[in-house]
């Protein structure tokens, strides 16, 4: 058997989003209110040869609601293949074996099995498939509305952002529009907590090394699939309650790419307090 390259890439599409502040708001729960359940946050898994058939289990999540107790009762999920938004084709790049999984009383999340056939995977061009789930009406459960859907992208395509370093040109607006230009020459781009293509930077915004001590990083965090750049909403520097996302606040949204010369532009923005910074980081590898 041929050895190949395969990177598969989770990506969570939850179509809203909240302005985030300085500090995390909190919304008090009914406790007379339904239960929620539903999908939630992103997951990457990652394969660099063909191993056949390989199993991955996406989560399904208790999300709160109720009485703020987990579930009483055992709960029978629906889950149903999108084809209209999918364009991986079931039984060639990926199987659904089961239909319905129970997500049990007391149980915080359920695992949706998901056999993926990495011989079958595109080198070059990615291909998603769209999940989506229900339940039966009457029993007090909801799915949240932003959270019934998940789309899972298949790529692969193995990006090597972290073998150099960069000369990184930053174009900062303010909400007002007053500009901030910064140079961070020398940039390191490095692999966070060693995951393909998943990166994070050494600035974020003005914040360059050791400016948000004690936050565990200045940096922010980006995914490369394809060439194409993704970010998803995180803290500022992994600790502080700004958030850093994508300009229109979408994951699924590019973000920037990397051309063939190995040259990134990445545009975010970091949200406060209501406001925001608009960014423009050009990095161009050295």
């Amino acid at each position: 058997m041929k050895t190949i390259k395969i990177t598969l890439f989770f990506i969570v599409a939850l179509l809203a989003f909240s302005a985030c502040q300085e500090d995390q708001e909190f919304t008090s729960v009914d406790k007379n209110g339904a239960y929620i359940v539903g999908f939630e946050g992103a997951k990457t898994i990652s394969h660099f040869e063909d191993k056949g058939a390989v199993v991955s289990k996406i989560p399904l999540k208790f999300l709160g609601g109720g009485d703020g107790q987990f579930l009483k009762e055992d709960l029978e999920v629906t889950i149903k293949v999108l084809a209209d938004k999918s364009s991986a084709t079931e039984g060639t790049e990926f199987s659904l074996e089961t239909k319905k999984v129970t997500l049990k009383a007391g149980d915080d999340f359920a695992l949706i099995p998901l056999t993926v056939n990495t011989g079958s995977l595109n080198l070059s061009v990615p291909s998603k498939v769209v999940l989506e789930i229900s339940i039966e009406q009457g029993n007090n459960v909801v799915i949240g509305s932003n959270n019934n859907q998940i789309a899972i992208t298949f790529v692969g395509c193995k990006a090597n952002v972290e073998d150099f370093t960069y000369d990184n040109k930053m174009v900062g607006a303010k909400y007002d529009g007053s500009p901030l230009l910064i140079d961070y020459p020398g940039e390191a781009i490095v692999l966070h907590d060693g995951t393909p293509n998943l990166y994070r930077t050494e600035s974020t915004y003005k914040w360059g090394v050791g400016s948000l001590s004690p936050a565990k990083y200045d940096g922010f965090i980006f995914e490369v699939i394809c060439g194409e750049v993704f970010i998803k909403d995180q803290q500022l520097g992994g600790h502080w309650g700004n958030v850093v996302q994508s300009l229109d606040g979408d994951a699924s949204t590019k973000a920037g790419e990397v051309d063939a010369d190995g040259n990134i532009t990445i545009e975010y923005k970091v949200v406060f307090d209501g406001k925001f910074y608009k960014v423009k980081s050009t990095y161009t590898k050295k």
